[in-house]
C-alpha cells in the first residue's frame, strides 16, 4: 500500500517468544496513537477486523522467513489508522497526514 498522505504516529516491537501476544502489541500501539489507556480500544474488537493469528503465522510461524532477511509486511486498517506489521517484529501506527490537506485539497 501507497505511504502518500499517511505519517507516523507510534510504534512498538513484538517479539514471539515474549509473553505479550501480538494482540496486546497491537491495542497498546493504537492506545498510544489515541493517547488513550489500552482498555479504551475495543470498538470494533480487533479480531473482528484482522486474523490476527494468520498475520501471527504468516510472519512469525516460519523461521525460514526470518533467516532469509525477507521483509514481509502486513497492513490493514483499525480506527481509521493504519497498522504495519513487520516480520521483524515491528509495529508501526500511521494516521492520514495532517499536512496532505494543509493546501486546501
Amino acid at each position: 500500500m501507497p505511504n502518500e498522505g499517511w505519517g507516523f504516529i507510534t510504534q512498538a516491537h513484538y517479539d514471539p517468544d515474549d509473553s505479550r501476544d501480538l494482540t496486546t502489541v497491537i491495542v497498546r500501539a493504537v492506545a498510544e496513537a489515541e493517547d488513550v489507556p489500552p482498555t479504551e480500544i475495543k470498538n470494533p474488537p480487533l479480531y473482528e477486523v484482522v486474523d490476527i493469528a494468520g498475520i501471527d503465522d504468516a510472519l512469525f510461524g516460519r523461521p525460514e522467513a526470518h533467516q532469509s532477511g525477507m521483509g514481509s509486511t502486513v497492513e490493514f486498517r483499525y480506527n481509521g489508522y493504519k497498522v504495519s506489521v513487520e516480520a521483524d517484529g515491528w509495529v508501526t501506527v500511521s494516521d492520514r497526514s495532517r499536512d496532505s490537506n494543509a493546501d486546501g485539497g
